[in-house]
This record gives structure tokens, C-alpha cells and sequence, in this order.
């Protein structure tokens, strides 16, 4: 069994989105039951279950890389 979570991440900016040099849009999808809107939803986003997003400081994600 797969100790692996059925979700995903992609991090961008966008030319129109505001402090773009200092923030990341995050668009998280989902399979089956995992619900990304609750995670979007800490981060002042949203969506819904499957399909959310939020925007996020370049430096907090940093914070979340693995490194090793």
C-alpha cells in the first residue's frame, strides 16, 4: 500500500497577479477522496474538492521543500 497522498501541486505566477515576485499561485488537484479546498481554505483560497487554489509567499514555500 502506498504511503503517498493523491494529491498534487503546481506552483506558477502570473503577469496580472499582484506582488508576483514575491508570491506563488498554487493550483492543487486531487483524485478520489482527498479534498484540497481544505487545504486551500487555510491559505485564504478555495475551490472545491477536487480542484483548488490559493497564493502563497515565495519564501513560506521554500520552507516546505524537502531538501533531503
Amino acid at each position: 500500500m502506498s504511503t503517498h497522498r493523491g494529491i498534487g501541486a503546481v506552483c506558477y505566477t502570473q503577469e496580472d497577479m499582484a506582488d508576483q515576485e514575491r508570491n506563488w499561485k498554487v493550483s492543487l488537484r486531487s483524485t478520489g477522496d482527498e479534498d484540497t479546498e481544505a487545504i486551500s481554505r487555510v491559505y485564504g483560497g478555495g475551490g472545491h474538492k477536487n480542484a483548488s487554489s490559493f497564493s502563497l509567499p515565495k519564501v513560506t514555500f521554500e520552507t516546505w521543500r524537502k531538501t533531503s
